[in-house]
Order: structure tokens, then C-alpha cells, then sequence
């Protein structure tokens, strides 16, 4: 049997044109199960998991002398794994931000202690961020955000139907159980409480905008000078804010809701002093919990893991710190993982590929029968100008500055985490207004994923992506197509989706369409966007194809591409025989379909159908291909099968 596919995971008893997903993962889908500490299951994830074990080795085993920057997560990792100082810690490290919430007297004062305790990495209703500036990406700029409720999305504050309430229900129960556990209330009162806080959140979400709004990227970037934000909330006292967060006043922000920040300061003279005390008292247990002690961490698991996504059992605790480690100062191992598992051909391998792509793309833009000469002209000057990175930085960051201690040097493990986002809001801070480092990576190395960046106009992938399923040098080309060369493609197409066609090739937020060219595009897109409104994972329940837009977008026309490169590769190499019996572009597809195998908990699907723009992966498989005459001609699927579409139901976008 050849790399790349194994046919023991396909249901050869199943035709391509009747569940093309079940004919590529029916073998794998009867003899894989989701394990207990997971919600979801599949190539990402088990991929995921082999490259944290790597991470791990190199925690255990390489960093554990003294010396090297990268003992920082090596410390880290000692401070998380001492189960016995962090139970008898506590929230001891949190007595004195418990002190400055009850110490609050008045609404007037509460900006003060908003900055205050945002500074210490536990932001609440607004919040101070850095970021290249959307109209301008060569410079640093400060971002007035509205700061994450505690449930994950605003639908599960104000859907009127019997499973959100369920959701509120158990949210209270949780409030109240950490008011109970760690302030000192008594069963009553934190009723009361959690009672209280919920009304509070639920007039907040009422006031954000919707997750479909945000994806107009525009409405987002709204520039303000310090005083016109003094004058859009002239109740709230900024000074107090960025003093207390130890933040020089910016001259220039952007505010991304300043419908919001306008109703939170019409509404800050009728909040309930006691109501807030209840909410901060609460914050501060809830964001240490995944940090703390067995109890309260325990009580967070069960909420935002069994509860909102099935999962019946925490991951081994060596493993949940890999991921912390991995989100906050991924770098610090990231150079160590790429010398020990990342071969030269891998990277090689994957500029080859880029460039086919980027050619094929180039020449699907020249062809386009919908967009006016002019636009294309400037689609491709943006295409010719994107930046690819490739496995990992060529400049590490500087982690000198982080103090990050053991129990025994007198640390702890929510200590750290505290100081890490300490850590980054000066360094955040000092960038404001200055040019920004576009050398910068927004991934560590062994996490497995890819991105595009609109304000830097570039591609980035990560040295753990390009291994199986997605890439494997030892397969054939359309193997490594469908896998990794369509992510390759996604990621480019990106860059004109929905979202990043309103950035230039600069990565500035500027208009270079024509009207009628964007006319043109968001008929198109509607066409998407009605396709995936009809996946219904659940009766009650689709996928919500305008949320998940730019994902759908990418995947058609990271796919499309993608086989296009692959024919490119065949001129110069030839194209081979059949292999185990299937064409190169029936091995495409079906790498494709590997690529995107999943089992899912029918309370995680739910969850990410509310939060995550990407669909499920079931729908990944499929519907792009569905859209590819390409795909009909490979598997010779006649009208009358269930995943046929009519030709001029076949949407193309790029």
C-alpha cells in the first residue's frame, strides 16, 4: 500500500457520489472513537496530539538544567505540574486585586479598577489591546475593544429556546459555586449573585455586535483622538484607566464598538454598585480557575468542556500544559522542535508547491469572466506581493524580560500566568505609534495550523502542519496537493475572501474594487453562503453559512487551486499510473476528504456551529468538491446522485 491514503480507512461499499466522506473516512470513521478527555476527533487532532508529545520530550527531558532562555518553559511547565503548591496556593496571588474590587465605593471609580486589574491579566467589559492599525498596517496602534463575556458567545445570553436556557442555568450554577468556593458567600447570596450577573452580561450582549456584523472588517475600524473618546464617554475616566494600567494615555485609538462604548456610558450612572462587585469578585475566580486549584478548575472543565462540548474527562495534566505553553511562549521550544523534527525537504517540498500555486492563481485571476480588467489588475499585484513563511521565524522572540519562577524560587503557576500577560502589556505598550515588525509570527512552530495575515499580506505555516496527513515527502504529488497544497491555496485565497479583499496589497484597509466588481462578488457569495445555510447538522440547527464565510470561500477556492497546481506539477514530472488502484486526481480529492475526517460530540458540534467561523469538517470534505467539474470527471458522478450538483448550481468564485 502507497503513502499518503490508507485503504483500510476507506467504504469502498459506498459510491463516491453517494457520501463521498463516508467513501474516503467510512473505515476509519467504525474503528476510531473520540477519547474521554476530547470533544472532537480527527487529523488535526490526532496530529495534534503526536506533536505535543514531541513537546513534551523536549519539556522533560532537555530543558531541565539550568542555563538556556528556554529553561523559562521549563519553569513554567515545573510550576504547572506542582499540584501540591497550587492546591495549597490557592488564589492566594489574587488577595490583593479581591482587596481593590471590595475597596470600590463608587461607580465613578470603576474605569480605575478596570485598568488596574487589567494590567494583571484580568480584563472585564472593556478592553486595551495593540495591534498594526487597519488603515495604516506599518504602524502599532491601540485598540478599545469590548472585553469577552463569560459564555462564549452572545447567542447563549438572548436565544429564546429551551437548550440556551439550559446553558444560563448551568452558567449561574457555576457563578455561584466559585462566589461559594472562594468568597466566602453563602448559598443565598451567590444565588442572588449569579442571578445579578447574568442580567448584567445579558444587557451587554444585547448592545454587541452580532458575530456576523463583525465580519464587515470596516465597521470595526473606527479612529478616534483621546479627547473625541472622552467625548464619546464622558462618564468614564480614561485617565484613571491607562494610569491604573500603567498605560501613557494614547493620542490616537481604535475603538472597533462605539455603539457600545456610547451605551455603556449612558448606562454607568444606573449600574448597580454591588451588582458590579459581584461580576469583578467573579472574573477574578473564573479567569484564574483553568490556573488554580483542583476545585475551581474542575468547576471550569465542567462547564466549558462537558457541559458546552461533551468531553468527560480532562486531558492528562503534562498535556493541557504543552498548550499553555505552546499559546504563550510557544517560542522558547519552537527552536528546539524545528531542528529535531523539521527535515529541509518538508520546507523545500512546500515553496515548490507555493509556487504552483501562486501561478495557478495568477492565472484563475486573468481569467475570471466577472471582475472588470482593472480590479484584476490589482488583484494581481497584491497576489504578486504576498510574503510566505514557511516553518518557523527567522527572528526568535525575546523572552529576557519574562519572570517566570518555580514554587521553590517562590513562584506559582497562576503567578506566571500573570506575569505573561504583564509581560506582553508592556510590551504591547511600548509599540504604540511605532513601525511594526513584520518578522513577527503569530504561531508558534509546533502548532498545528496556518494563517493568513491581511495587514502583513503574507501566508504563514508552521513547521507541524507540514507533516501526515497534510504533507509527507515520501507521497505522490496529488497526495500532497489535496493536502497541504490546498491549505497552501486556502490560505491565498484569504487574501481575497470576503474579509481580506477589502485589504490592499499593503495590508491596509482600502477600498481597490470596483462597485460593480464588488456587486458582482457578494452575488456569488450569496450563492455560497445559501449552500452552506443548507447543512443541517441537527434539525433544529444549521451551519451558518454567513458566519462561515470566509472559511467557505478559502476552501473553494484553496481547493480549485490547488488541483490546477497539481497539473502544473505534472507538465514538468509527468503524472503517474494509478495507485492502490485510484487515479492522481482521485488520490486529490481523497486527500482532501482525509484531511478533514472528524467524529464530533454532538454538544461540541452544537457549540462550534455558534462560535467557530469554520463549518464542520463532515461539510469540509464535500462541499467544495461538489462545486468542481473537476471532481465529476474523477469519479465519473452522474446526475442523480446525492452529492451531484447541476452545472450552473456549481459555484466559482476564483
Amino acid at each position: 500500500m502507497a503513502k499518503g491514503i490508507n485503504m483500510e480507512f476507506l467504504d469502498k461499499d459506498i459510491p463516491p457520489g453517494e457520501d463521498f466522506y463516508q467513501f474516503v473516512n467510512g473505515g476509519w470513521m467504525r474503528t476510531t472513537e473520540i477519547p474521554s478527555d476530547r470533544s472532537t476527533w480527527g487529523s488535526f487532532h490526532e496530529l495534534s496530539k503526536n506533536t505535543d508529545a514531541r513537546v513534551l520530550a523536549i519539556l522533560e527531558k532537555e530543558l531541565s538544567i539550568p542555563g538556556p532562555a528556554e529553561n523559562k518553559a521549563a519553569r513554567m511547565f515545573e510550576s504547572g505540574m506542582d499540584t501540591q503548591a497550587i492546591e495549597a496556593a490557592r488564589l492566594s496571588p489574587l488577595v490583593k486585586l479581591f482587596d481593590r474590587v471590595e475597596s470600590l465605593v463608587s461607580i465613578e471609580k470603576l474605569p480605575g479598577v478596570l485598568g488596574y486589574l487589567a494590567a494583571k491579566g484580568f480584563g472585564a467589559i472593556i478592553h486595551f489591546s495593540v495591534h498594526p492599525d487597519l488603515g495604516n498596517s506599518n504602524r502599532y496602534a491601540a485598540y478599545i475593544e469590548v472585553a469577552n463575556l463569560g459564555l462564549p458567545e452572545r447567542e447563549f445570553y438572548l436565544e429564546d429556546n429551551e437548550k440556551a436556557e439550559q446553558i444560563r442555568k448551568k452558567y449561574m450554577d457555576y457563578i455561584a459555586q466559585l462566589l461559594q468556593s472562594e468568597a466566602n458567600y453563602t448559598p443565598s447570596q451567590s444565588k442572588e449573585a449569579a442571578n445579578a450577573i447574568l442580567t448584567f452580561e445579558k444587557e451587554l450582549a444585547a448592545r454587541i455586535m452580532t458575530k456576523e456584523e463583525r465580519r464587515q472588517i470596516d465597521k470595526l475600524y473606527n479612529p478616534h483622538t483621546i479627547d473625541q473618546l472622552r467625548s464619546l464617554m464622558p462618564l468614564w475616566d480614561w485617565d484613571s484607566f491607562f494610569n491604573e494600567m500603567e498605560v501613557s494615555d494614547p493620542e490616537r485609538l481604535i475603538v472597533t464598538e462605539p455603539i457600545f462604548c456610547d451605551y455603556l456610558n449612558s448606562m454607568l450612572p444606573t449600574l448597580s454598585l454591588t451588582t458590579i462587585k459581584h461580576y469583578l469578585t467573579f472574573l477574578l475566580i473564573h479567569h484564574a480557575a483553568p490556573y488554580a486549584h483542583s476545585a475551581i478548575e474542575q468547576a471550569h472543565f465542567d462547564l466549558y468542556a462537558r457541559t458546552l462540548e461533551g468531553t468527560e474527562n480532562m486531558r492528562p495534566r503534562q498535556e493541557r500544559l504543552v498548550k499553555v505553553i505552546n499559546q504563550n511562549m510557544g517560542e522558547l521550544l519552537g527552536q528546539l522542535f524545528v531542528t529535531k523534527h523539521f527535515p529541509t525537504v518538508a520546507k523545500e517540498t512546500a515553496l515548490e508547491m507555493t509556487s504552483d500555486i501562486v501561478e495557478a492563481f495568477r492565472n484563475r485571476i486573468s481569467s475570471l469572466e466577472w471582475m472588470s480588467q482593472s480590479t484584476k489588475d490589482y488583484a494581481l499585484e497584491k497576489l504578486e506581493s504576498f510574503k510566505v513563511k514557511i516553518g518557523y521565524p527567522d527572528k526568535w522572540k525575546d523572552y529576557s524580560a519574562l519572570d517566570i519562577r518555580t514554587p521553590a524560587e517562590g513562584g506559582s503557576y497562576l503567578e506566571n500566568m500573570m506575569a505573561i500577560v504583564n509581560w506582553n502589556l508592556k510590551r504591547d505598550e511600548t509599540r504604540i505609534g511605532k513601525e511594526v515588525d513584520r518578522k513577527e509570527w503569530f504561531m508558534a512552530p509546533q502548532v498545528v495550523n496556518a494563517y493568513y495575515n491581511p495587514m502583513f499580506n503574507e501566508i504563514v505555516f508552521p513547521a507541524a502542519i507540514l507533516q501526515p496527513p497534510f504533507f509527507d515527502w515520501e507521497a505522490d504529488a496529488a497526495v500532497n496537493y489535496g493536502g497541504i497544497g490546498a491549505v497552501i491555496g486556502h490560505e491565498i485565497t484569504h487574501g481575497f475572501d470576503d474579509q481580506g479583499s477589502r485589504f490592499d496589497k499593503e495590508g491596509n484597509l482600502n477600498e481597490w474594487w470596483t462597485n460593480e466588481d464588488r456587486e458582482r462578488f457578494q452575488v456569488l457569495t450569496t450563492q455560497l453562503i445559501k449552500q452552506f445555510d443548507g447543512y443541517f447538522p441537527f434539525e433544529d440547527l444549521s451551519v451558518n453559512g454567513t458566519f462561515t464565510l470566509g472559511e467557505n470561500i478559502a476552501d473553494l477556492g484553496g481547493l480549485s487551486v490547488a488541483y490546477d497546481a497539481l497539473q502544473l506539477y505534472y507538465k514538468r514530472h509527468g503524472k503517474p499510473d494509478k495507485i492502490d488502484g485510484f487515479t492522481p486526481e482521485q488520490r486529490f480529492f481523497m486527500s482532501w476528504a482525509t484531511v478533514w475526517r472528524t467524529k464530533i460530540r454532538p454538544e461540541a458540534l452544537r457549540n462550534q456551529i455558534k462560535t467557530d467561523p469554520h463549518p464542520p469538517g463532515m461539510y469540509r470534505a464535500v462541499a467544495a468538491p461538489s462545486n468542481m467539474d473537476s471532481f465529476y470527471h474523477a469519479f465519473q458522478i452522474k446526475e442523480g446522485s446525492k452529492w451531484h450538483r447541476n452545472e450552473d448550481e456549481r459555484i466559482k468564485i476564483w
